[in-house]
């Protein structure tokens, strides 16, 4: 098992992984996706005000990501890929019942791919995605520090996990970075801009493909669910001079 944390100073902080001197990202880590980007199965606005957009991936998979304002609140919490499936991430988000019949296939392939894996994933119900819509919104956190996202806002909204096999949080960090697991079933991640724009590259071994620009000042937040295993790879690219926060973690079951 392959579980890297790349920055570009050197350091991280990270509890199944280490700083390396490895090549850079974008020839020093498997990364045989298509150049070609992945098509939302749905783009949508949640009822908080962010964009979120749902991607099937491979025959097996999907993945969340969701993007606004530094300090508008998540819909979608940082556990919705493992505990949701597509249908209800868009009832959670939307806190609307009628879904579009893309997302229902979508949900059905991913279902059938987890009873055929065996992962034991427990899908939460329509009820209780329903109640818990309030307990998602985060509160705003004052920023203090003279950028557009704070290393302190980035903590209080529990974006540096620590409670998965693979958990990683650069803070005030510049340069660049990346994170790479070889054999992962969920993968969740958070990135925001705070001085300057990078670009968020994504990439796993489904043939899932994202190069996205964060504009400073702004918050992406990204979940992948596998019905088997796949490795994930995130980059942060074009930074050189420019600040950000970066947090995430990865689970192998």
């Amino acid at each position: 098992m392959n579980k890297q944390v790349l920055v570009a100073a050197l350091f991280a902080v990270s509890t199944a992984a280490c700083a390396t001197d490895a090549p850079p990202p974008e020839t020093g880590a498997p990364d045989q996706a298509s150049p070609v980007e992945d098509v939302a199965v749905a783009t949508f606005q949640s009822h908080t005000g962010t964009t979120v957009e749902i991607f099937g991936v491979g025959t097996t998979g999907y993945y969340a990501i969701e993007h606004g304002a530094v300090g508008v609140p998540r819909a979608l919490g940082g556990a919705d890929a493992h505990d949701l499936t597509p249908v209800e991430l868009y009832r959670k988000a939307t806190a609307v019942d009628k879904v579009p019949a893309a997302l229902e296939e979508l949900s059905a392939r991913v279902i059938a791919a987890d009873a055929l894996a065996g992962t034991g994933v427990t899908r939460a119900k329509h009820s209780t995605v329903a109640s818990t819509l309030s307990s998602t919104q985060l509160p705003n956190v004052a920023d203090n520090d003279g950028g557009s996202c704070s290393a302190t806002w980035f903590q209080a909204q529990g974006f540096c996990p620590t409670d998965a096999s693979f958990t990683w949080c650069l803070l005030n960090h510049w340069n660049g970075a990346y994170a790479y697991d070889s054999d992962t079933d969920l993968a969740f991640s958070d990135i925001c801009a705070d001085i300057g724009d990078i670009t968020w590259k994504i990439t796993n071994g489904d043939g899932g493909y994202h190069l996205i620009t964060v504009l400073e000042g702004q918050h992406y937040w990204y979940s992948f669910h596998d019905g088997g295993k796949s490795w994930v790879h995130f980059d942060v690219l074009n930074a050189t001079n420019n600040r950000f926060q970066f947090g995430g973690e990865m689970y192998t079951y």
